[in-house]
């Protein structure tokens, strides 16, 4: 969650960093970084330091209550509870940075 650290990290030799780097944008002298450090990079996108989670963004985009796939398992009532009580964020929330991020650095 502290971007300075997470570069540290790679700088010690950590061999991962794992959830989402807090930054909007990802530049060359860190793409670099990553590359020639062989250091890995494993976004879980349900813990993102730099906007909303991947729970929050799903829930706020998607009918989950409704979803026949989930309401084969989980009753409805428990997903209508869930859907009201969660964090809910707009369309323009940041948490499309991560994935582009993920896409980045596996790409290179």
């Amino acid at each position: 969650m502290n971007y300075d650290w997470d570069l540290t990290y790679i700088v010690d030799g950590m061999t991962t960093v794992e959830h989402a780097l807090p930054v909007p944008k990802l530049y060359g002298d860190v793409m670099n970084l990553f590359v020639l450090s062989g250091t890995g990079y494993t976004p879980t996108h349900i813990v993102n330091y730099g906007g909303a989670w991947g729970q929050e963004y799903l829930w706020s985009h998607h009918d989950i209550p409704n979803d026949p796939k989930l309401r084969r398992f989980i009753p409805h009532e428990v997903l209508y509870y869930e859907s009201t009580e969660s964090t809910h964020r707009p369309p323009s929330c940041t948490f499309p940075f991560v994935a582009a991020h993920s896409a980045l650095l596996i790409s290179r």
